[in-house]
């Protein structure tokens, strides 16, 4: 388009959530080798639904309530800010578990708890960085009421699988996994 001008801002969005979609398609292209025992109970197909359907429903909200706009410059900002802190966290995360990440729903006879980095402090927080990130790229409808929409949709999606996720993995763990997870709490520390 002629005279279009990119600021900063963007390009640093879509540089930002280019890499993060290579980098989570680089580690789904990696599979576990061991004998998993699946246990998803279509968590994941959920999240494929509650997630878009949250963005589709921020979109509208942010077409359809422009009252509810805030400042781009603002919204820019906690939308880099949110966006980098969560998959920050994410990756962060993944590390941690190393091979027992997957996108779907696994445990196997070898599972053992994992208690260091981010899980310290709680007990989903590639969950917590994945909502963040989310919620960064909401933020860029620079509409506050879009973000509040957002949010219960995709929470469906995350909680329901978080929900499925301890299901496993206290059937494979056991007490070690309970006494983890009465521990901390899933996804904020100190709140839930």
């Amino acid at each position: 388009m002629p005279g279009a001008v990119v600021t900063v801002e963007a390009a640093l969005f879509a540089v930002t959530v280019v890499a993060w979609f290579l980098l989570e398609l680089r580690r789904a292209l990696h599979r576990r080798t061991d004998a998993a025992t699946e246990g998803d109970r279509s968590s994941l197909a959920l999240l494929r639904v509650t997630t878009p359907l949250g963005f589709l429903l921020a979109v509208l909200v942010a077409l359809l309530v422009p009252a509810a706009a805030v400042p781009a410059w603002l919204a820019d900002g906690v939308a880099l800010l949110l966006l980098w802190c969560g998959i920050a966290i994410r990756w962060w995360s993944i590390r941690a578990l190393g091979d027992y990440f997957t996108y779907t729903v696994q445990t196997s006879s070898d599972q053992r708890v994992v208690d260091t980095g981010p899980y310290r402090w709680v007990r989903h927080p590639a969950y917590l960085g994945m909502s963040l990130a989310f919620l960064g790229v909401a933020c860029l409808l620079a509409n506050w009421l879009s973000v509040l929409v957002l949010a219960p949709v995709m929470l469906v999606g995350v909680a329901y699988r978080i929900r499925v996720e301890e299901a496993a993995m206290t059937a494979e763990l056991g007490e070690a996994y309970s006494r983890f997870a009465a521990s901390r709490k899933r996804l904020v520390p100190g709140v839930w």
